[in-house]
């Protein structure tokens, strides 16, 4: 039972999923982290600058899903890409190394955009319009009337909500609650 749970946490965690309907949404932080789950102690996957427009799919609590921007940097291995095309599932990561953080898994006969950054077998791809991060809710000014499907604010699973204010990146860390690092 326990190895179930552990693949549903992951597959949950990962959030590759079906193209959905989103609405924009416009970061009003300095730089707002995305991470790959929806926890303060989830990775970064990237950094986004205010002003910039993301596509927000859904909320929960105090989290937002959303849509990978463009510049986001995905790897996959290139032994496995012949003619734009991936030969067998592949993961993909957020570094050039088999134990970067994945952002989830890519199937067998996807098409996959190279882009010109190749080491050590690694190649770099346009992120797939599936793919999907999340950020701190309190930093995307968006309208989720338009969203369907969102879970209410205070979700008992949800994580601790990131506290600081819009303050600038280099004192949001002092903002947040001791004993947590900040969202943005």
């Amino acid at each position: 039972m326990k190895k179930y749970g552990f693949v549903l946490s992951l597959m949950l965690g990962f959030s590759v999923l079906t193209a959905a309907e989103g609405t924009p949404g416009k970061v009003t932080a300095d730089r707002l982290n995305l991470r790959f789950s929806p926890e303060l102690k989830s990775p970064v996957a990237g950094k986004v600058q205010q002003g910039e427009t993301l596509t927000v799919y859904s909320v929960s609590g105090n989290w937002a899903e959303v849509g990978a921007p463009e510049d986001l940097k995905v790897y996959i291995s290139e032994a496995y890409v012949s003619g734009g095309k991936l030969i067998r599932a592949v993961q993909m990561r957020g570094d050039k190394s088999a134990t970067a953080p994945s952002f989830g898994e890519l199937p067998a006969g996807s098409e996959v955009k190279l882009l010109d950054d190749r080491a050590y077998g690694w190649v770099r791809i346009a992120p797939p319009e599936t793919l999907r991060l999340f950020a701190a809710r309190m930093y995307l000014d968006f309208d989720a009337d338009k969203l369907t499907g969102n879970v209410p604010a205070g979700n008992a699973s949800e994580a601790a909500a990131p506290a600081e204010n819009a303050a600038p990146a280099e004192n949001a860390a002092a903002a947040a609650p001791a004993g947590t690092e900040s969202a943005k």
